[in-house]
């Protein structure tokens, strides 16, 4: 490997991956705090009977999806990281 390329450090992919794989823990124990907290106010049985529909909607949407989205996450890094 070349003096050059080694200096430059990693892929910006991969810089980028490496990010998201640190905040996806804080998402998760924000997320679980939050619908832990809904739970108890609102009753556990309605929220979980919630994430199901929700989770249904979703997998129906995108189930019945002819195309990709085209705002997903890649295209948008992709097309920010273009000179």
């Amino acid at each position: 490997m070349s003096p050059s390329l080694a200096h430059r450090g990693p892929a910006p992919q991969l810089h980028r991956a490496a990010l998201d794989r640190r905040r996806l823990p804080l998402i998760c124990a924000s997320l679980l705090i939050l619908f832990g907290t809904l739970g108890d106010r609102v009753g556990r049985r309605r929220v979980l009977l919630l994430g199901y529909a929700l989770f249904g909607v979703a997998s129906a949407v995108a189930a019945l999806a002819t195309e990709p989205p085209s705002s997903s996450r890649p295209a948008r890094c992709s097309a920010s990281a273009a000179p």
